[in-house]
């Protein structure tokens, strides 16, 4: 099953390879008060191991990319199985990326684009 990846920052296709979520938490004693009252640090990384075409393996944190296509269907082709069917009344295209999108949304499913809709008197 192939998954192909965006870069978000310069639209680079790649090969998604696997996913991780690493935790952490480390401990170090403190100046003043020693292992009584040590300095914590922890967090969360969750990242994915991606493939270029040359096959090098990079690492990269898992909000800078996103899925394009999987076993050769676009995933905007899986709108209407995640969503549902959208009624041909309610259908628009998104500016940005020319997806197909519900009047409703206020943001695209595709690229991201907010739909930013204020009242207004005309």
């Amino acid at each position: 099953m192939a998954i192909i990846v965006e870069l978000i920052e310069n639209r680079k296709k790649m090969f998604l390879v696997g996913t991780g979520l690493g935790m952490y938490k480390a401990t170090r004693p403190n100046f003043l008060g020693g292992t009584l009252f040590p300095n914590e640090e922890e967090g969360i990384s969750q990242s994915v191991a991606l493939c270029d075409e040359a096959g090098t393996i990079s690492f990269y944190d898992s909000g800078q990319v996103r899925v394009i296509e999987i076993d050769g269907v676009k995933v905007k082709d899986f709108h209407e199985i995640l969503v549902g069917k959208i009624d041909t009344a309610d259908v628009d295209y998104c500016p940005g990326c020319n997806g197909q999108i519900s009047v409703n949304d206020k943001e695209c499913p595709y690229c991201g684009l907010n739909f930013l809709v204020e009242d207004a008197e005309f």
